[in-house]
């Protein structure tokens, strides 16, 4: 059957949307990237290309699939189209996982990105310089990804560009089948074999250190430390708190009147009700980071500034230990709170000594403006 491959990938996809449907989305908890790939779940880089978000999300992608996979599959071969949509999908993620580390993200979408980068190269470097079915099939793809960005809420562009990246470099590592009617060179001679093992490498090589940049970013920081230090501090400050034994997910500033209401988040500035005494509070879940035993002191601190305040600031701190994740990912919880006084505020929260959130707010109630 033509597209034989293809055709297994498309119905896997399908069953495993409708498992996950009738399992109230435990599939996608399971499987979807997030940072818990740093924490040894390394397989959510392959199972998040079989989940998606609603039936729209995978009619397209699966038409895309259809569209593409089969023209691929047929061009490459069963063995590297499946390597490609793969790997090409696992490179995608790890893109996603550096440009938004915290964000869960599913979908076939980095995979096929990485087959239009195999079929761009291979296009490009194998084919005749004319309009080609090939083309055709490339285009439409590219409009149902536009059609998905603006149907599907929070589409992930860094993971089709790195599943693009994937595909184009993995044209290189893996090999492409050379057609019997075009030349390969401009003179008609075949490609030197040095000429192609020096591509292989080079690709390889790109894609094995974009890897461990992504796999590892905490020891690439150590790596730099002395020979670029500007590069070791950006990664420093984006990416160590997810080699913790537990991190802070959605580190959230609320606050509440005293004796009544609900939390709300704290804006900038806050006009309190004249007399009302208001609250603040810091709220994070705590999600799992590398694997360890270990657990990880915090300390929230905070400063404020009053008007009769002309020294240094007033400061309370309060400071816990954690010793394991939350269970429940829908929900942040109480860590710390003050009952505030009007002024300016500074709160910050560390783990493990290391800086992981910081907010100025100002209290003032101006009688015209309470809220």
């Amino acid at each position: 059957m033509r597209g034989g491959l293809t055709w297994i990938i498309l119905l896997a996809t399908v069953l495993i949307y409708i498992l996950d449907f009738l399992s109230g989305g435990a599939l996608t908890e399971w499987g979807a990237k997030s940072p818990a790939i740093w924490g040894g779940e390394g397989y959510r880089l392959l199972t998040a290309t079989f989940l998606h978000a609603d039936p729209l999300h995978l009619l397209l992608n699966m038409y895309a699939l259809y569209l593409f996979g089969t023209l691929v599959e047929g061009l490459a071969g069963k063995i590297r189209f499946v390597l490609v949509y793969l790997l090409s999908g696992a490179v995608g993620y790890l893109a996603s996982l550096m440009g938004q580390p915290e964000a869960l993200a599913i979908g076939a979408s980095a995979s096929l990105f990485g087959l239009m980068g195999y079929t761009l190269h291979y296009r490009l470097r194998r084919l005749p310089r004319r309009f080609m079915s090939i083309d055709g099939a490339f285009v439409q793809i590219l409009g149902i990804n536009l059609i998905l960005g603006f149907m599907v809420a929070r589409i992930d562009q860094t993971a089709h560009l790195g599943g693009f990246f994937g595909g184009f470099c993995l044209a290189s590592v893996l090999g492409m089948p050379e057609p019997e009617f075009t030349p390969l060179f401009p003179g008609g001679e075949r490609r030197p074999q040095r000429s192609r093992y020096l591509e292989a490498t080079v690709a390889a090589a790109l894609l094995l250190s974009f890897t461990f940049l992504a796999w590892q970013p905490a020891r690439v920081a150590a790596w730099l430390e002395n020979r670029w230090p500007v590069a070791a501090t950006w990664l420093d400050r984006h990416y160590a708190k997810y080699g913790e034994p537990l991190w802070a997910e959605n580190i959230s500033l609320v606050w509440a009147y005293e004796t009544d209401g609900e939390w709300a988040p704290a804006p900038e500035m806050l006009h309190p009700l004249p007399g009302r005494r208001v609250r603040l509070a810091v709220f994070w879940r705590w999600a799992p980071g590398r694997l360890s035993g270990e657990p990880v002191t915090y300390t929230v601190t905070w400063e404020v500034r009053t008007a009769d305040n002309e020294g240094a600031p007033y400061t309370y701190v309060d400071r816990g230990i954690a010793y394991r994740p939350d269970s429940n990912r829908d929900l942040v919880y109480y860590r710390a709170g003050v009952l505030a006084q009007p002024g300016t505020w500074q709160i910050v929260v560390t783990i493990n000594d290391r800086e992981c959130f910081r907010r100025i707010m100002h209290i003032d109630p101006s009688p015209s403006k309470g809220v």
